[in-house]
């Protein structure tokens, strides 16, 4: 981990399903997963019960199952694919190549989706943008 980056960062905002499962409940994720992949804008992590989850970057926004994190690039954190993951009430403690980083979950604005107002559409329309969406995800090796 380059000493850039700070052993302390602070969730800014997060999906707000993500976030309630995350802080408590019969359904809270917590205990070991792992560092799934990096990249510079997101790095993504298998919570225990198989969950993927997105850390963005400052600038990447909101999305579903993610929490905006205040940092520029994962890159520079000296994660890598296959660290642990500890999944706390109120943080995750990630394993770095030097030092642990903790990400705090307290205080982010939770963040809800819209869902796009699908009523307009003709029925053929939607259902030639599910095959196609479909077939793109097959050819990408995504599962449906």
């Amino acid at each position: 981990m380059r000493h850039d980056v700070p052993s302390t960062l602070r969730a800014h905002s997060g999906d707000a399903r993500l976030l309630a499962r995350l802080h408590a409940g019969p359904a809270a994720v917590h205990g070991t997963g792992t560092v799934h992949s990096v990249f510079a804008r997101v790095v993504n992590l298998l919570a225990p019960d198989g969950l993927l989850v997105a850390l963005a970057s400052r600038d990447a926004g909101d999305a579903p199952r993610t929490l905006v994190v205040d940092i520029a690039d994962w890159t520079a954190a000296g994660l890598r694919p296959g660290h642990d993951v500890t999944f706390t009430t109120d943080a995750l403690l990630l394993d770095t190549a030097g030092r642990p980083l903790r990400v705090g979950t307290d205080g982010a604005r939770p963040w809800d989706p819209v869902a796009p107002a699908l009523t307009r559409e003709a029925p053929g329309t939607l259902a030639r943008a599910a095959r196609t969406l479909d077939a793109y995800n097959r050819a990408h090796g995504a599962r449906g």
